[in-house]
């Protein structure tokens, strides 16, 4: 059985799987705040070799742009033919 976290964590817990079953405005809430992560993260970064040089910031923003990718693959068709 799969008795380790993530599979067993509490229905209280806030965390959001991406693949966990939720309504479209949630995810789309997901997204924004992914949008929201990446703009505060850039603040103050002035070049593209200062952005490459920080290795944390480089992985932190792809996370965040992988969040908003599966965020939209997993949006109902409905929203993805508003979307277009």
């Amino acid at each position: 059985p799969l008795n380790h976290w993530p599979f067993n964590r509490p229905k209280e817990t806030n965390i959001l799987f991406m693949r966990d079953k939720v309504n479209d405005g949630a995810r789309l809430s997901l997204m924004l705040e992914s949008i929201a992560n990446i703009a505060g993260f850039m603040e103050g970064v002035e070049s593209l070799e200062e952005f490459k040089s920080d290795k944390m910031l480089c992985h932190a923003v792809v996370y965040n742009l992988q969040c908003i990718g599966e965020g939209a693959y997993m949006l109902s068709k409905d929203w993805r033919l508003i979307m277009i």
